[in-house]
């Protein structure tokens, strides 16, 4: 890692300590909420029911899911199967442990600084919103707004932010069922890792609910080099993009000389960067 000023050094070991206090949440939440899970019997999905009679099943474990986005235990992926979880939704259970083992390789790297908390918490963001993105679509729970179909999360959003700003200009707390609380403290975190700012926070939950997470992988073009080449921490940079972005084809190297593709001269080098820079909107 890069010799950091006085400074800067004071704000990295601050944010080291919020990444390993993120990483013992998400371990402990997951386990408090998997011993819930397993715990309950649950009510099949209602396979000739109504758009309500749906939301009430989603509703029976939804507010559990989050927990389990990062921790793919056998368990709890039998349990989601057996409630009708598709594969491609399940894809995006991806192993805390390789995601950290990854942060915690590129901060050993020699040349590079970025900010680890910074990095998970993208991570981990980008994740769960597709998660339960795809959960919501693969139940059959599209609605209409504004003439355009989208799905009762963004929907749910859109009334939830509508609601904070009523009760923001009342003075008040509202009555929250669980799901409510649920969704009012992803906001609430979100708005405090955005230094309270409310309308970038407002902007990021209507793009990612829409389905759209950009704005949280993106955030790992956030690096700075020394006495090495961006194109170097490109490379670097690959596998771990290659773990998160379950909806891109990224090659491994042998599916990438199987193909002879010719656009990359047939160099696997060229081909990582290449993607990295476009997932990662680097010109």
């Amino acid at each position: 890692m890069i010799n950091l000023t006085d400074e800067i050094k004071v704000k990295y070991d601050k944010d080291l300590v919020k990444y390993f206090a993120l990483i013992k949440e998400l371990n402990e939440k997951s386990k408090a909420s998997k011993e819930v899970f397993l715990a309950k019997t649950f009510e099949p999905f209602p396979e000739n029911g109504n758009t309500e009679d749906k939301i009430e099943f989603l509703l029976q474990f939804f507010d559990l899911l989050p927990d389990f986005v990062l921790f793919p235990d056998e368990e709890i992926i039998k349990k989601l199967r057996e409630l009708r979880f598709a594969k491609h939704t399940l894809r995006w259970i991806v192993k805390l442990e390789d995601i950290t083992d990854e942060i915690d390789r590129l901060r050993r790297f020699n040349g590079l600084f970025f900010m680890p908390f910074h990095y998970l918490f993208s991570i981990q963001a980008h994740l769960v919103t597709k998660f339960l993105i795809s959960t919501i679509e693969d139940f059959e729970l599209a609605v209409k707004r504004n003439n355009q179909d989208t799905n009762i999360l963004y929907e749910d959003m859109a009334k939830r932010f509508r609601k904070r700003e009523y009760n923001r200009q009342l003075g008040q707390t509202q009555k929250m069922d669980s799901f409510e609380r649920m969704m009012n403290s992803i906001i609430n975190k979100m708005e405090s890792a955005s230094n309270n700012n409310y309308m970038f926070v407002k902007k990021l939950f209507e793009q990612s609910y829409n389905g759209t997470t950009t704005m949280y992988y993106t955030q790992l073009k956030e690096f700075y080099t020394l006495d090495v080449s961006e194109r170097k921490i490109y490379l670097e940079l690959f596998p771990l993009l290659k773990m998160i972005m379950k909806e891109r084809d990224l090659l491994s190297k042998e599916e990438f000389l199987s193909t002879k593709e010719d656009s990359y001269d047939g160099d696997y080098s060229k081909y990582k960067i290449a993607r990295v820079k476009k997932i990662l909107q680097i010109k």
